[in-house]
């Protein structure tokens, strides 16, 4: 049996000691993979050879800070176009778990995150998701001061193939697991950049929520005819 391993540094352990885990059931992974993917302690790639997402599927992610409403506009697309609608899954993790997070937690999110995109791509349909690894990325880095590398990775092997970003300017609404009501410009500017630095192609939504959805409806048939 082939099996998905990562090894990450241990933010418990004495310098210089790594705890490794298994992010992934080997059984799920033994299904849609084919090759071996290795992590090294530090974070770096020793070896990765994981299969592509097949290019005739869509996924088009909907991103931006916090209360921004992304979830709002992800259900009325999946509606619209009866696509499927892969949920975040981190806040599913917290709801379950509480607000509080460690480091290990992200750690958790991003392997629940990364095995739900795989899964749902492997099924050969196009799909929404309500936001994607680049949210963990610059939640790791704005939170952590980090960067995992294997998050890279699958944000490459797993591509966005449109992200609608989408613009703060509605009220924020409070949330027990939302943590930055006076930073949500500053974030904005983050994905931006971040979706700009990988090279994906994107649309900004701004307004209130009827104009919103005209906007994402009209990108995503835009992305349809040109697939």
């Amino acid at each position: 049996m082939n099996i998905f391993y990562h090894s990450f540094p241990d933010s418990n352990a004495s310098s210089g000691v790594s705890k490794s885990i298994s992010v992934f059931n080997p059984l799920f992974i033994h299904k849609i993979a084919t090759d071996i993917t290795i992590f090294t302690s530090s974070g770096d790639i020793a070896a990765v050879s994981i299969i592509r997402m097949n290019n005739e599927v869509l996924k088009i992610v909907i991103s931006g800070p916090e209360s921004s409403g992304k979830t709002t506009l992800a259900q009325t697309l999946s509606r619209h176009f009866s696509w499927p609608l892969l949920a975040e899954y981190a806040r599913s993790y917290l709801e379950e778990n509480g607000p509080s997070y460690t480091l290990e937690d992200i750690k958790k999110m991003a392997a629940g995150q990364m095995e739900s995109e795989i899964s749902m791509a492997a099924k050969g349909q196009s799909f929404f998701c309500d936001t994607d690894l680049m949210t963990i990325r610059i939640w790791l880095d704005d939170k952590f001061g980090l960067h995992w590398p294997f998050l890279d990775a699958h944000l490459e092997a797993y591509p966005a193939s449109h992200y609608l970003l989408l613009y703060p300017d509605i009220p924020w609404t409070p949330d027990p697991l939302r943590e930055d009501p006076g930073r949500r410009a500053y974030l904005f500017e983050r994905y931006l950049a971040e979706i700009r630095a990988i090279g994906r192609p994107y649309t900004l939504i701004r307004g209130k929520a009827p104009q919103r959805a005209e906007q994402a409806i009209r990108a995503v048939e835009k992305i349809r005819r040109l697939q």
